[in-house]
This record gives structure tokens, C-alpha cells and sequence, in this order.
């Protein structure tokens, strides 16, 4: 099964389409057009500038009221800056509306920022300059053609899923920036509803170096409580069931 973008509106929506399409034996993926276009692949490559140091991907962001603020058309950057960059964000900061700074584990830095149009500029062990430009849906249509025929997805699941990560943890990053919840970071666990992927990762607090004895926190999509251990239990958005002590934390906020 092929999904147009965006494959839903909440990353935890994500995960239960992975779920029951793993538990159906049906093979699923999803993608911007934008994903395959022949500059963002070479990037991706390091046939461009070498091994890619630092990265600025840009798409307009139209809005949707019944989706998170990047999901509808910002997920064009931020797939484009996923091409490039490949997964391994672990946290996100968003210093503005339209600009979400992502910093991977190996010290890379990745940007998405709204703009007409769409593109990237990369800076790179050999060089810098344009990543590419959009090239249409024919790339697109090529990859769902080859899907059908080989029943291969184009695309690891776990970079989906930290593309979906990324943008929720930046919608979340855009509220009031009290003591707690001006950063998100992502947690790399060791699985999560029965994925055990190097490169999955969900969001979880950042509490930038303090501590708290409790408080509830409270999501428009997730709810759950600490209790001083930071070890939280779900109160209600649990997809699939899934126990939060496998991977040591959650995404929320204090409100």
C-alpha cells in the first residue's frame, strides 16, 4: 500500500498504521514527491558535496486546521531535509514560526524553513550549494510502479517515522516556552510497538538539565503523569497498547 503524503496527522497514528500493517503482512510506505527527485537522491548519495555537514530544505506550509502546522505541506521540506540528512535527529528547537532547527547524533545540523517553492542548499565535506529542485511526480510515480511490481517498499519505516517525529516534536516546539518545553528532544529506544530499528525514534521531554518531582502533562494528542521517576503511565492516547517503560519516556508538555 502506498500512501500520498501525509500518511496521517499525528505520529501516533504512524505507528498504528505500521502495526496493523505488519500485523496484516501488508507492506506500506509513504513519501513526498519530492523524496526522489535526482539532486536530493545524489545528495543523500554523497555524490554531490561529500558526506552532507549541515542542511537548510524549505517547502511553502500551507495550513490545515484538523493537522499539525508542518504536517499538510511542510512535510515537503521536511522530507526533503530527511533525504539529505538520512535519520538520526535527536532533538529539535523551533526559534520561529517558519524555521525548525533539528540536530542529529553526530553533531550534524539539519533546518527546515518555510519558503515559496521548494529546495535545499547543502554544505558538505566537499563543497556546498543547491541540493537540487523539484522535478515533478514522475520520479514519484516510478518508485510506486517498481512498489507494485516487487512488493519492496523504497523507503525504511523508521525514517517515516522520524520524519513524523520530527514534525510533531516542532509543533509542540513552537508553544509557550516555559522552563520545561522550549526543546524536544528524540529518544532512541531499543523498540516500540514491536519495532527494533537503529534508526527509530520517538520524541520524549527535554528538560534542559532540570529536574521536577511531578506534574501532569498534558498534549493535545498524548496525555500521561509523572511521578517524580519521569517514568510515565498512559492516561489515554495509547496506540497499540504499548508500554512506555521500553523506551524510558514520552513526548509531552507541561500546560
Amino acid at each position: 500500500m502506498y500512501i500520498d503524503k501525509p500518511m496521517a496527522a499525528s505520529l501516533a497514528d504512524v505507528l498504528e498504521i505500521f502495526r496493523l500493517a505488519r500485523e496484516a503482512g501488508v507492506p506500506v510506505w509513504s513519501s513526498s514527491s519530492l523524496r526522489f527527485s535526482s539532486g536530493f537522491q545524489a545528495a543523500r548519495r554523497g555524490e554531490s558535496f561529500g558526506r552532507v555537514l549541515r542542511c537548510v530544505a524549505w517547502s511553502p506550509m500551507h495550513l490545515e486546521p484538523h493537522h499539525p502546522d508542518l504536517f499538510w505541506y511542510g512535510i515537503h521540506g521536511v522530507e526533503t531535509l530527511f533525504t539529505i540528512m538520512g535519520p538520526g535527529c535527536e532533538s529539535v528547537e523551533r526559534p520561529e514560526h517558519g524555521k525548525v532547527i533539528g540536530r542529529w547524533k553526530d553533531g550534524r545540523i539539519g533546518i527546515f524553513e518555510e519558503r515559496n517553492g521548494y529546495g535545499a542548499e547543502i554544505e558538505g565535506t566537499k563543497g556546498s550549494g543547491s541540493g537540487g529542485s523539484y522535478e515533478g511526480y514522475k520520479p514519484l510515480v516510478i518508485e510506486i510502479c517498481k512498489f507494485f511490481k516487487t512488493g519492496i517498499v523504497p523507503i525504511d519505516e523508521g525514517e517515516t517515522i522520524e520524519i513524523f517525529a520530527f514534525m510533531e516534536a516542532a509543533d509542540e516546539s513552537k508553544r509557550p516556552k516555559n522552563d520545561l518545553c522550549h526543546r524536544v528532544e528524540l529518544l532512541r529506544p531499543g523498540g516500540m510497538l514491536g519495532f527494533s530499528h537503529p534508526d527509530l525514534t520517538v520524541p520524549t521531554l527535554a528538560t534542559s538539565g532540570r529536574s521536577f518531582s511531578g506534574g501532569t502533562c498534558q498534549s493535545r494528542r498524548w496525555k500521561s503523569r509523572y511521578r517524580g521517576s519521569r517514568k510515565p503511565s498512559w492516561r489515554s492516547g495509547n496506540p497499540g497498547g504499548f508500554s512506555t517503560e521500553k523506551f524510558g519516556g514520552l513526548w509531552a508538555d507541561f500546560g
